[in-house]
């Protein structure tokens, strides 16, 4: 692929990002509106059942998730680029059969 194209894939990857997370945030078994969400941020109330879902279960999961995929990323990228093989995967080190 061209430069071109990989920034232009960049640029809609960064851009959806905050997209999604606010779709990870409002969705699942029980519905949150958006202003229930910067309710949550802004003014918590513990009582209220919507606040304590986002604050104590949701958006710890998508923190979390953030940091684990990123963390995924940077280490196969790492590992792609100290074998100098695009192909590169767990099973180079034998990271797969230890676990």
């Amino acid at each position: 692929m061209s430069a071109q194209r990989h920034r232009i894939l960049l640029f809609v990857l960064a851009t959806s990002l905050p997209f999604m997370a606010i779709w990870h945030l409002s969705s699942g078994q029980v519905a949150v509106e958006f202003s229930d969400f910067t309710n949550t941020l802004l003014h918590f109330d513990p009582s209220q059942t919507e606040h304590l879902l986002v604050r104590e279960f949701r958006f710890p999961r998508l923190i979390m998730a953030l940091i684990s995929g990123s963390g995924l990323a940077i280490c196969g990228m790492l590992m792609q680029t100290l074998f100098k093989n695009p192909l590169a995967g767990p099973y180079v080190l034998g990271i797969n059969s230890g676990a």
